[in-house]
């Protein structure tokens, strides 16, 4: 349902991006008019431990880069409430189920990092390409222009975010008019489920976060989901999935709890590399956290031994145009990480898959829970000087370090 203009600013406060970036970013609270942010749902595991939001806008009173200043259109789809604002500083805005999805600002960062990477450290030219999620196109988009690729497909759940992106974003939906491209409604999981085993080069997961949305997203984080992705995968094949952001503010940096709880479930599904990178984002209020991991075999193709930080040197030879921001000299500083949360993610390899998040854990998602809550609307307010729901703060300033990730 559409909506007339309103002459009302209304805030949006940062959080992990339920995409979401990517989705994957920032929790979009709109407090005018008939628009409402939902309250997150505590989604369940597989094995019936209890699963996390991943962060609560609401918890604190510190405003985030982006200002609803004008609604563009309103529905709600069978699956999840659509939101498309003008944002004076960013843009046209997509929101879904109150989290941020894309911003016409800075889209293209997040879109160029979570799919060249993973591209750029195939054993050869990409052919076919997966895209779960990523309805708007952006990811394709990035996809496409490599001139080797044959087929990229997108498997999209909700239809109704492709058109809202026929009309609103016609920088990422762009990927649609290039014949390569195909379209899939289906559920991303099932579209991974029911391919054959090498179907797939690389698999670029362009979903929303653990735990947020409803937990609609939830089965393209399990360990059930990246086995299939193995499985598809050719020979040193790869995947990129969004982990959510890593916020500065004077409290200190914080990081989604997302991120090390999808590494080790990439690890435990069967891939031989797995590491995270990262991205500056405006829109996210600092950075965000992307997964990557390569499929074994096909190590030995194009002279490829610099590890994950290191691209291959096809990449550039087949990209038939440039991307705005992404290079090699980037793709090198991606992996080098802030100092805390380089250690938490490498701390992260030694626990269980789904190790619980509590305190009485043995592995906490790479740090220590004191001081961290989990994050539901209505709850009391934060102290000060205590991290966000749902994150966890390890480092006391405010600025990032750069140190090796390890």
């Amino acid at each position: 349902m559409a909506h007339s203009p309103s002459h009302r600013r209304s805030r949006s406060r940062s959080r992990g991006r339920g995409r979401s970036s990517g989705s994957a970013f920032v929790a979009c609270v709109v407090e005018a008019g008939s628009l409402h942010a939902r309250q997150d749902e505590v989604a369940e595991e597989e094995e019936g431990t209890p699963e996390y939001s991943d962060v609560n806008a609401d918890d604190s009173d510190e405003e985030g880069p982006v200002v609803v200043d004008e609604v563009l259109h309103e529905e709600q789809t069978p699956l999840q409430h659509v939101l498309v604002f003008r944002s004076n500083r960013f843009g046209v805005c997509l929101s879904l189920d109150g989290v941020l999805q894309s911003t016409e600002e800075d889209e293209h960062i997040y879109h160029e990092y979570l799919v060249h990477v993973p591209l750029a450290l195939l054993p050869g030219p990409p052919r076919r390409v997966l895209v779960c999620g990523g309805g708007p196109g952006g990811a394709a988009r990035e996809v496409l222009r490599y001139g080797s690729v044959e087929e990229g497909v997108v498997a999209e759940i909700d239809s109704a975010v492709v058109e809202v992106a026929r009309r609103f974003s016609p920088r990422q939906v762009c990927a649609y008019a290039d014949t390569r491209c195909r379209l899939s409604v289906c559920d991303a999981a099932e579209a991974v489920r029911g391919r054959a085993s090498g179907t797939f080069d690389a698999i670029i997961v362009d979903g929303t976060d653990m735990g947020v949305t409803s937990g609609r997203s939830n089965n393209l984080w399990s360990r059930t989901f990246f086995a299939d992705c193995v499985r598809s995968l050719r020979a040193g094949g790869t995947l990129s999935t969004q982990l959510g952001a890593c916020i500065a503010s004077s409290s200190g940096l914080a990081w989604s709890r997302a991120a090390p709880r999808g590494l080790r479930r990439l690890r435990a599904a069967g891939f031989e590399e797995v590491a995270a990178y990262m991205a500056e984002i405006p829109s996210f209020g600092g950075l965000a956290l992307v997964g990557v991991a390569r499929a074994s075999g096909g190590a030995e193709l194009d002279g490829g031994a610099g590890g994950l930080s290191e691209p291959r040197s096809f990449a550039a030879r087949e990209l038939t145009e440039l991307p705005r921001v992404y290079s090699a000299q980037g793709h090198r500083q991606a992996f080098r990480l802030p100092g805390p949360l380089a250690s938490a993610l490498l701390q992260s390899r030694h626990c269980s898959p789904d190790a619980p998040s509590s305190s009485s854990s043995s592995c906490s998602d790479g740090g220590s829970s004191e001081g961290v809550r989990r994050g539901r609307r209505g709850t009391q307010a934060q102290t000060e000087g205590e991290p966000r729901a749902g994150y966890m703060c390890r480092m006391e300033s405010p600025s990032l370090q750069l140190g090796p990730a390890g």
